[in-house]
């Protein structure tokens, strides 16, 4: 189910990304009418699979879920939407007049999380092998 990656990957990144101190309520919705409410942009009425507000002051935040929107994500792309959600709590404090330039800079930030994570991914995997390719006397 959906749900559980959704909720797996909030449990994975938020204390990676240095939130744990944050108070992070996470709401879900399903309810047709409050999708249409909360999750439609207004520039171009598209429907987006989550939002966020914070209030960077206090680390306080509450990130709302479209759960219809997730039936559409691949589940690999699942914990990149999260991790994409948790960076908007990262820079909120420097966001300007409109949010385009946060969008941005949120997005790359969540592209770098994950080439790093891949490349210690990486250096596991040839650390594990150089070991096993290694015959110690004893």
């Amino acid at each position: 189910m959906k749900l559980d990656l959704i909720k797996a990957a909030f449990d994975k990144w938020i204390p990676r990304l240095g939130l744990a101190w944050w108070t992070i309520e996470i709401c879900h919705y399903d309810d047709p009418y409050e999708i249409i409410q909360r999750f439609r942009t207004i520039e171009t009425g598209e429907m987006v699979p989550a939002t966020v507000t914070a209030q960077w002051m206090y680390a306080d935040a509450r990130i709302n879920i479209n759960l219809p929107a997730f039936e559409f994500i691949d589940d690999d792309n699942i914990e990149r939407v999260i991790v994409h959600e948790l960076c908007h709590l990262l820079i909120n404090e420097m966001r300007e007049t409109d949010i385009h330039h946060e969008e941005r800079v949120v997005t790359w930030l969540t592209k770098a999380f994950f080439w790093v994570a891949d490349a210690v991914k990486e250096d596991f995997v040839k650390a594990d092998s150089m070991r096993a390719d290694k015959k110690y006397d004893r």
